[in-house]
């Protein structure tokens, strides 16, 4: 097994883990109707993502759409909800991440050779579609980008598809947690 999660590519070519720092988001603000006509507000983000389509679809062209997840470094995690959540500054946290019991996060290892990345989270509620075209003039553009390597890749569709499976099932399953044994 690698040491490594991550080799560095220089390629335009699209693979699932593939990580974009500062990756142009556009999402609509708001949209109105005036005098018949939708007027809608892009705003143009600059986000650090990870590609979560799988690399099969991207390299057959079965999408024009890439799905991307944010990545938020550990650090900035907790100086923007520590406050708000204070479990997020708990070793807990940090374990129960690594164990994989926090559906919306998948840990990524810190990479401290350039390019460099510090310990961070995929943050699964924050999702992205974007054009394949797009994201490739990004990729060309980009230069030296990480990508991770198997069996990490694997690890993080997993860890997706755990969040994205999930069942909410009604609460009285709870009352299983008083039954007595006999």
């Amino acid at each position: 097994m690698s040491e490594s999660w991550y080799e560095v590519v220089h390629e335009a070519g699209l693979e699932q883990g593939d990580i974009f720092f500062r990756c142009p988001i556009y999402r609509v603000e708001r949209s109105l109707v005036e005098n018949g006509e939708t007027i809608a507000e892009v705003i143009e983000e600059e986000i650090d993502v990870i590609v979560l389509t799988q690399t099969c679809d991207l390299e057959n062209n079965k999408v024009d759409e890439v799905l991307v997840a944010t990545v938020t470094s550990y650090a900035e995690l907790v100086a923007r909800e520590g406050e708000r959540n204070p479990t997020i500054k708990s070793k807990n946290f940090r374990k129960a991440a690594v164990d994989g019991v926090l559906p919306p996060y998948a840990v990524l290892q810190e990479r401290q050779m350039a390019p460099g990345l510090a310990w961070s989270l995929v943050d699964f509620h924050n999702l992205f579609s974007m054009p394949k075209t797009l994201l490739t003039e990004v990729a060309f553009k980009s230069g030296e980008r990480l990508r991770l390597v198997p069996p990490y890749k694997e690890h993080l569709a997993q860890a997706f598809a755990r969040y994205i499976m999930r069942v909410g099932l009604p609460s009285t399953l709870h009352d299983f947690v008083t039954v007595a044994p006999g």
